[in-house]
């Protein structure tokens, strides 16, 4: 996966991992957690079949393998999900990027005053 930054995606052996609430553990890589799924998804058909990707995984070693159009990859960092009740789930903002993002947005008559529990970065987006 060539690119400037030396961000890999890749699978894990400490599973554990997974179940972690907060999973930012290196700052060079990402974890999948479905990594056969991806997989599925990215590998051509019918050359790559359920079970010759199995065969491949169950043999636990790297392989390379390179594609004829390349798959684009985009991480999106959030520290706040709309859940589907219509509630906000605040997350860590690891990165310390809320605070700078929410003043680029604050205009006129924006709120300064933080909402109970929520970082003040975060209160004052959501006005």
């Amino acid at each position: 996966m060539p690119n400037g930054l030396d961000v890999y995606l890749h699978d894990t052996p400490d599973k554990a991992l997974f179940d972690r609430q907060t999973r930012a553990l290196s700052n060079g890589c990402v974890r999948v957690q479905a990594v056969k799924a991806l997989a599925a998804r990215l590998l051509p058909t019918p050359e790559w079949t359920p079970d010759r990707l199995d065969d491949a995984l169950a043999t636990g070693a790297t392989r390379t393998l390179s594609f004829a159009t390349p798959a684009i990859v985009r991480t999106v960092y959030e520290t706040a999900q709309v859940q589907p009740d219509g509630s906000i789930r605040i997350l860590s903002d690891i990165y310390n990027w809320d605070a700078p993002l929410v003043a680029s947005l604050a205009g006129p008559g924006a709120r300064s005053a933080p909402a109970p529990g929520l970082s003040p970065a975060i209160a004052q987006c959501l006005g």
